[in-house]
């Protein structure tokens, strides 16, 4: 059986390092070939993927090796030293996870991300956020139990490969839910498998019966259920942000600053994809990991006393300051905070150097042009 799985095998790793080169000869920019990077296609992924597929395809076209289990194990095994080699030899920093290249400096801005949080402080903090995010995952790390009682599916390549991987990466969504969507995608080939079953299982002959489970079973319809039952049965509260309230992210707040001359916003991260996309002007920093200068940048120019901050913010060219509230950089204690720029600002006290344009009361985004020195 496994001689007559040899050309499908074939065609798979052809198609494995074709589909590989092609999206990183198409999707990388040439003067980034080069260049690795651990959370994103780049060569140390695509060049072992390649080698990997062209290796399994070499295998899989030799009668030779096919003759017996022994030697196909072995050649295997082969490819696969070869391929770790590859990736060790590119770049081995990759092995402590996709951020491994990342800043260090960034990792205190990063503790507070929301999608890198364990899905446990999601459910304490924000019950319905957190329980809708695991239901339709979880019960396809369910689903695995019952379904690998057949026998046929236990001996199935495919489904094995899908079950593990859907529970390491569940598991890795456990730790970040930011893993999540992941786990998403491989749950929906067992969840499907589940219906499947459940409608041989249950003789459902009409076509409304059959959908029935495809339904109940869904992503949606197990979020829905998974809400109602946050809802029902209650839950820890989640934590107000203030900003919400404030309307720090509604479009109709940034009309203001849109109508000011195009310049260099320095504002909170949080806010740089809403400037971008709802003003001219251009951002200092927003959350994007890669952008490791502006977001440290960014917080300097508000952790810093106003002299300093006013120094950092020239040297990045910078044209206005943005507030929605209260700024909290990361890693200050409460006299630090206090004679920063962002503390200064939140007690009213403004600096010289910054001119008011838009502060009051009633405007959800306080607005300072930064005035430069004559």
């Amino acid at each position: 059986r496994d001689r007559d799985a040899a050309a499908a095998l074939r065609w798979f790793a052809l198609a494995l390092a074709a589909g590989t080169a092609v999206a990183f000869l198409t999707g990388v920019a040439p003067a980034r070939w080069a260049v690795a990077a651990c959370d994103a296609i780049a060569i140390n992924w695509a060049a072992p993927l390649v080698v990997a597929g062209l290796g399994l395809a070499v295998v899989a076209g030799r009668n030779a090796v096919l003759s017996s289990a022994p030697h196909r194990l072995a050649a295997v095994a082969a490819v696969a030293v070869v391929v770790a080699a590859l990736f060790l030899g590119i770049e081995p920093r990759c092995l402590r996870g996709p951020f491994a290249l990342m800043d260090p400096a960034l990792r205190p801005w990063m503790a507070q991300v929301a999608e890198m949080q364990p899905i446990l402080s999601t459910l304490r903090t924000t019950p319905a956020v957190g329980t809708t995010l695991i239901a339709f995952p979880l019960a396809a790390v369910l689903a695995i139990v019952p379904l690998a009682f057949d026998r046929t599916l236990r001996r199935d390549p495919g489904f094995v490969a899908v079950a593990v991987a859907a529970v390491a990466v569940t598991a890795v969504g456990m730790v970040a839910i930011k893993g999540l969507n992941y786990a998403y995608w491989l749950a929906i080939p067992l969840m499907a498998t589940a219906c499947a079953r459940l409608v041989t299982g249950l003789r459902l002959a009409s076509p409304a019966t059959r959908v029935l489970p495809a339904v109940l079973l869904s992503p949606l319809a197990l979020s829905a259920l998974a809400l109602v039952a946050v809802q029902v049965f209650g839950g820890t509260p989640p934590a107000e942000d203030r900003r919400l309230g404030r309307g720090c992210f509604d479009d109709a707040s940034y009309a203001r600053l849109a109508a000011l001359p195009p310049g260099i916003v320095v504002a909170g991260i949080d806010h740089g994809p809403f400037i971008l996309a709802l003003t001219p002007h251009a951002v200092l920093g927003a959350p994007y990991h890669r952008l490791a200068d502006g977001i440290l940048a960014s917080h300097r120019s508000f952790a810093l006393p106003p002299d300093a901050a006013r120094d950092e913010i020239l040297a990045h060219r910078g044209d206005y300051v943005v507030t929605c509230g209260p700024v909290r950089p990361w890693g200050l204690d409460a006299a630090a905070l206090e004679t920063s720029l962002a503390g200064r600002l939140a007690a009213g006290d403004v600096p010289t150097w910054l001119r008011p344009i838009a502060a009051g009361p009633d405007e959800p985004l306080a607005i300072y042009a930064v005035e430069r020195p004559r």
